[in-house]
């Protein structure tokens, strides 16, 4: 008998123990996992931001990028917010369509998408036009990230080398390509930097391989965090080294813009696989994304500048385009041929609907002043600064 009163206690609590211990367990859970969200968000806003910084080299064109940037985020994050939550929400259910740390997340990864878009037209459309390029901008990223998470399965991109980066620089060449803007005072703009600029730069390229993890991060769950972060890591250890050989090899010397933006390719390419392999394969990936990179600054954008007669104003391609797609490719043995899909799909819906926005931004005209801060600013068209 009294073993039989030991064994309903026992069931009682271990009842009991489902019913209150392990909610509370699963509800401790949710709560760290959305204090680990919310640091990784504040980081990708402050990267947002670097972003802008690393496209301030041209010593003429500096405010105008600042401020493109600002109204760029403000217009794209409100309105992705309101059509995600208040008039897309039913067709989304793999990726967060609800208020939440996670939609922030994705939000602002949305937003600094845009901006890395941004760089290919930049300098060469009206300052009020980069706000209408980052609210068409909304539908299409909105287009791409539902065909990738809610219509495929299995593709493997945590990172965003395909959603990000691969689509970023094929919208924003689909808008130039949209715009042809084909004068010669945009193709065969100087570009003149001085050491001060080229010193933000470098800052802003050093800070944002510094907080890569976050982006890669933001939307998984927080023991993923320390595993992803690492190889991230060790990707971008990859590209700092070869980015360095290979444009020392091809040139004799270290151009401080190709090796600034290409020390940052191993990190881009790691993005379809960051929470899948170690960190040796990590590595591996960004010793190959280093020398793509500068490979991609050193011919093919001078190519595809010859070819199509537009300018890839920032080299978008030479670190996203082409880095997204390796990144896309060395995923396939993992994911299949479902990877491959997303890939032709980024580059192809990328380039359509960015040409259809860079149609319609088109009618506004363009600017008198390429890439110059003189198209809105109080100063004069040309100047030259004294440093």
């Amino acid at each position: 008998m009294k073993d039989f009163k030991k064994l309903v206690l026992i069931a009682a609590v271990t009842i009991a123990a489902c019913f209150f211990l392990v909610p509370e367990t699963v509800f401790a859970q949710n709560v760290v996992d959305d204090a680990f969200r919310y640091v990784r968000v504040l980081d990708i806003f402050f990267m947002l931001f670097l972003v802008a910084f690393l496209m301030m080299f041209i010593k003429k064109f500096e405010w105008e990028i600042a401020l493109a940037t600002c109204i760029g985020l403000g217009g794209s994050f409100v309105l992705y917010t309101f059509l995600k939550v208040e008039v897309l929400q039913q067709y989304f259910s793999v990726m967060p369509a609800t208020e939440s740390p996670s939609l922030w997340g994705i939000a602002v990864v949305m937003s600094i998408t845009y901006i890395i878009a941004m760089g290919v037209p930049l300098g060469q459309v009206k300052h009020w036009q980069y706000l209408l390029l980052a609210l068409l901008f909304v539908p299409c990223f909105l287009g791409i990230e539902w065909f990738e998470w809610e219509y495929l399965e299995g593709v493997y991109d945590a990172g965003g080398s395909i959603l990000v980066h691969m689509f970023a620089a094929y919208w924003g060449w689909g808008v130039i390509l949209g715009l042809q803007e084909k004068r010669e005072s945009v193709i065969e703009e100087p570009m003149r930097t001085t050491t001060h600029s080229v010193g933000w730069v470098w800052l802003s390229a050093m800070l944002l391989w510094m907080l890569w993890p976050s982006f890669v991060s933001v939307l998984l769950p927080s023991a993923a965090v320390w595993p992803t972060a690492i190889t991230t890591y060790f990707a971008g250890f990859g590209s700092f080294l070869t980015a360095y050989i290979t444009e020392y090899a091809i040139n004799k010397e270290v151009d401080p813009l190709v090796y600034c933006y290409a020390m940052l390719a191993g990190l881009v390419a790691i993005g379809t696989l960051c929470n899948v392999v170690g960190i040796w394969t990590g590595f591996a990936i960004g010793l190959g994304a280093g020398v793509i990179s500068v490979l991609g600054f050193n011919y093919l954008a001078p190519f595809l500048t010859e070819k199509t007669g537009v300018l890839d104003s920032m080299g978008v391609n030479n670190l996203h385009g082409i880095c997204g797609i390796f990144g896309g490719i060395v995923a396939i043995p993992w994911a299949g041929a479902v990877e491959i899909v997303a890939i032709a799909f980024s580059l192809g819906f990328g380039l359509f609907s960015g040409a259809i926005c860079g149609l319609i931004t088109r009618a506004g005209g363009r600017p008198d002043h390429p890439f110059d801060d003189a198209d809105l600013f109080p100063l004069e068209p040309g100047r030259e600064e004294p440093f």
